[in-house]
């Protein structure tokens, strides 16, 4: 079964998407001029002449009229509702405002997929989008006193280094998992820190944390605002977007590429010479399986532990997989039974993860794991250890998310959460390899490989 599946756009849905293309300008029209209503930007009519929620037009008329209005008022002849309903699943996903759901242009999309088969073109590594920057800066009480903008601004990711292909260019660098980007060919990647810690030193040096200091201690204070400032208007004029930066350094085959790198407190530079690099789905040296989720893995697996009582599973530098493989995986290697759950908050939308026809007689399993460890890799070692069907060595990511890739017609596509992975605990493995007493963990939270709890849980996360 192909693991992307393929969306199919009826005129319903290209009616909807329209809506949102239009809907959505129209609301950045007016909070950018502050509020200035569509009539007196484009003389059309106005924005409360277009509201869904008026409950005097019905929605279907309401889908109806936008599209019309698009068609007949629009400067420009619309010829191509293919690529209109594109552009709007684009704005549609980027609103969600979630790392791990993310749209994807031809060329990024077609990247992806490649790096789940394990094919990888520019730097040979995986990059993520981690919205996390900025938690330990900013207190619970700061965040409190800040406006909705100042949020919005902090509001940015890093371009993390999640897994590095062994032998691709970014390793030949020495670059390593949690390695962060600071710049590409001398171009800034925008990130929250030196505008968060511009604005610390700014609100630092205000009348009302300045009181009651000395002359010299305020200069001080005003002296370190304005040279911090100083830096940020530098930073800003070389400034490019993350996924700016994360498509020069994942796509092409040729070329080289200057880049700067946090680590910890560091900041390392290197050239890095972009070329093809490639790990297969399932590798096996004799005594380890490097073990990767992709079409075709569970085959591929079933050869490699045939006639073997005792195997190790790599699923270091595993960042990216297919969940359904993976699950096909599972079934190769544990016996029948229930695997936990994908966990949705929306009602009805959980579903469980078992296997019905699984291995009777599984083999010995160890797995080696560490913070490349992600996603359906992540998931498999839990769903595996947490039944005692493995002992895992190494600590993964914590990223439990289970996510879906949908292909568009043009060849574009984009992820999308479905929810997260939630495991249950066994005691008993019946002699004829069928799981048997299942116990539901007593409540949600973060738990260690055991299944002990180890921290509650809190909200969804931010890592890809």
């Amino acid at each position: 079964m192909n693991p992307i599946r393929t969306s199919i756009f009826t005129s319903a849905a290209i009616t909807i998407a329209a809506l949102a293309v239009v809907f959505g300008s129209v609301s950045r029209g007016r909070l950018d001029l502050g509020g200035a209503s569509a009539q007196a930007l484009n003389n059309g009519p106005a924005l409360t002449d277009l509201v869904a929620s008026n409950a005097q037009v019905p929605e279907v008329d309401y889908f109806r009229e936008m599209v019309s209005l698009l068609k007949r008022e629009y400067v420009e002849p619309i010829t191509d509702d293919q690529k209109l309903a594109v552009g709007a699943v684009k704005g549609m996903v980027d609103s969600l405002k979630d790392p791990r759901s993310r749209f994807m242009d031809q060329d990024e999309f077609k990247a992806y997929n490649n790096a789940i088969a394990g094919k990888y073109d520019g730097i040979g590594a995986d990059l993520a989008f981690d919205m996390d920057v900025g938690k330990g800066h900013t207190g619970a009480a700061d965040a409190q006193n800040m406006n909705p903008n100042d949020m919005q601004a902090l509001a940015l990711p890093k371009v993390v280094v999640v897994s590095v292909t062994p032998g691709g260019p970014a390793a030949e660098a020495g670059v390593q998992p949690g390695d962060w980007v600071e710049s590409v060919e001398d171009h800034w990647v925008l990130s929250p820190d030196p505008i968060q810690t511009y604005r610390k030193a700014v609100i630092a040096a205000g009348t009302k944390e300045t009181a009651g200091l000395s002359p010299s201690e305020v200069a001080q204070r005003e002296h370190t605002a304005r040279a911090l400032g100083v830096v940020l208007r530098e930073k800003l004029k070389t400034m490019i977007m993350p996924l700016k930066a994360m498509d020069m350094m994942t796509l092409g085959d040729s070329g080289s590429l200057k880049i700067e790198w946090h680590r910890g407190d560091s900041l390392r530079d290197t050239v890095i010479q972009k070329h093809e690099s490639h790990v297969p789905i399932v590798g096996s040296d004799n005594t380890v399986i490097n073990l990767r989720f992709a079409l075709g893995s569970a085959q591929e697996l079933k050869r490699e532990i045939a006639g073997k009582t005792e195997v190790t599973l790599d699923l270091r530098n595993d960042a990216v997989g297919d969940f359904e493989a993976m699950e096909q995986c599972l079934a190769v290697v544990a016996p029948s039974g229930d695997y936990g759950e994908i966990h949705s908050d929306r009602p009805g939308k959980s579903r469980k993860i078992v296997i019905s026809s699984g291995n009777p007689h599984p083999p010995k399993i160890s797995i080696l794991v560490d913070a490349s460890t992600r996603g359906p890799a992540e998931v498999f070692a839990m769903a595996l250890s947490s039944h005692k069907l493995a002992q895992v060595s190494g600590k993964a990511a914590g990223d439990d998310s289970v996510a879906e890739a949908v292909a568009l017609p043009d060849g574009s596509g984009y992820t999308l959460v479905m929810g997260e992975y939630k495991p249950v605990e066994t005691r008993i493995v019946a002699s004829n390899g069928v799981l048997k007493d299942r116990i539901t963990p007593p409540q949600a939270g973060i738990r260690d490989y055991d299944g002990t709890i180890v921290a509650a849980r809190k909200g969804k996360g931010g890592n890809a």
